[in-house]
């Protein structure tokens, strides 16, 4: 038996629940009919499992509030050791390494919080924030279920298993997108997904926080990283912030990141976390915030985006030159007319047209330098023919997709200035004129990859 501990609070009452009450370790399996809304489950047949052979696996994530670390230290990991439960704990290794294991014991005493290849690493490198992708959250693809697959796909060596997932009873779709995704990932027969909360006990949310409140003596929090948008209830979000102002910071630091890259790109789908911190008067995180800024290395970046239709587009993003703060932003006047639309100052060299498509945009900005160089090979013919107008390079989403995923990824590396130029010419909308920017050339580090394709609100 296999729990897949989100350290949450479903997961949490159902780990507690098993080992306070043997009872609860029976359980009934169900299918669920495809198509059907509500979902509809068929019986299957009933099992049971000893401690002994139960398994907890959790994936760090890296960037989860510290208190968590404190209550499962607390009330988690002593129960563990006391019944010998065998307690694994997983992180994503690196960009292209889906999984390393941090610990794996029958006695754990340090809830390894920290991970190793951090969302956070990602987000910054790409200057993006968490996203959804045909409904599905890619942080937690990446950072949860690749380590977790990953270590499962190791352990099994192809042998039948059962999965415990913490969706309660009033998740019933989150159990079709699981039982999905399981058919394509895993042969027949081999994975069998069962759901406690909702088939065995039908506990809802609240009955969840009720049942570890009266084993723990107090309330449990949601697991999510500070700055995850999808986090429900932004009122509990702002409480942990004004407890970590450190957190607060550093999700302000990634959201001003991203919307250096794209004005549009905001923590939350309606408003940005800075008007956020700015109406509650956060001046703790504020405060940090801009010490983080004042201390990271920043670069004016060049930013190009080839929009072939609504919400899809193809972007270059290259480092111009390096500095401190002060430094690149008073650079950055020298790259044009600067714009103060929005919080972030920019240069427009070219702006996109509104529900026009396909059309350009191109602009410099001045940011913390955490972003990488991410350009595809075919990204600047393409553009050299787009600004002249010829946009028979277009091709089908679904054609498109298909060369991505064969393509190797290449991992980018930032390096010293090849052939410097003191100029680049750059075609503006009417091909017959140019405009004069300096740029000093960096290597492209080619970075063939879907991420590069960006999903905008």
């Amino acid at each position: 038996m296999i729990l897949s501990y989100g350290m949450g609070v479903d997961s949490t009452a159902i780990l507690l629940h098993w080992l306070e009450n043997p009872a609860s370790r029976s359980f009934r399996v169900y299918t669920v009919a495809e198509g059907m809304d509500p979902p509809s489950f068929t019986y299957q047949g009933n099992g049971s499992f000893d401690l002994k052979d139960l398994t907890v696996v959790t994936a760090m994530t890296g960037d989860e509030f510290p208190d968590l670390k404190r209550l499962i230290e607390t009330h988690i990991l002593p129960r563990l050791r006391r019944h010998g439960i065998r307690f694994v704990q997983v992180a994503r290794k690196s960009k292209t390494e889906p999984m390393t294991v941090l610990d794996d014991s029958r006695s754990p005493s340090t809830l390894m919080l920290e991970g190793a290849y951090k969302l956070s690493d990602e987000l910054l490198a790409a200057g993006t924030v968490p996203q959804v992708a045909g409904s599905r959250r890619l942080c937690s693809i990446k950072s949860k279920g690749w380590p977790l697959d990953a270590w499962i796909e190791r352990e099994v060596h192809g042998q039948p298993f059962v999965q415990a997932i913490g969706f309660n009873a009033e998740e019933a779709r989150r159990v079709v997108r699981d039982q999905s995704y399981s058919a394509i990932k895993w042969p027949v027969g081999q994975k069998t997904s069962i759901y406690p909360l909702m088939h065995d006990w039908g506990w809802s949310r609240q009955v969840c926080e009720d049942y570890i409140r009266s084993v723990t003596g107090g309330n449990w929090p949601k697991s999510a990283c500070a700055y995850c948008p999808f986090a429900a209830g932004k009122e509990p979000v702002l409480v942990r912030f004004q407890q970590f102002p450190d957190r607060a910071a550093f999700s302000l630091f990634i959201e001003f990141v991203s919307m250096a890259l794209n004005p549009r790109m905001t923590l939350y789908s309606t408003k940005s976390l800075m008007s956020i911190a700015r109406e509650v008067e956060d001046y703790d995180a504020l405060s940090m915030f801009d010490q983080m800024l004042n201390g990271w290395p920043w670069a004016v970046y060049r930013v190009r985006r080839i929009y072939t239709q609504k919400a899809h587009a193809d972007r270059s993003v290259i480092i111009a030159e390096e500095g401190d703060r002060q430094t690149i932003e008073a650079k950055l006047s020298t790259y044009g007319k600067i714009s103060h639309e929005g919080e972030i100052p920019r240069v427009y060299v070219r702006r996109r047209k509104p529900d026009v498509y396909p059309t350009l945009e191109e602009m410099f900005v001045a940011a913390p330098r955490a972003m990488f160089n991410k350009e595809r090979p075919r990204f600047q013919t393409n553009w050299e023919k787009a600004v002249r107008g010829d946009w028979s390079f277009m091709r089908s989403k679904a054609v498109e997709a298909e060369e991505d995923e064969a393509e190797e990824p290449i991992v980018p590396e930032l390096s010293g200035p090849l052939d410097p130029k003191p100029e680049i010419f750059m075609w503006d909308h009417d091909p017959s004129e140019f405009h004069e920017h300096p740029l000093r050339l960096e290597q492209i580090a080619w970075e063939k990859e879907l991420s590069d394709i960006i999903v905008l609100p």
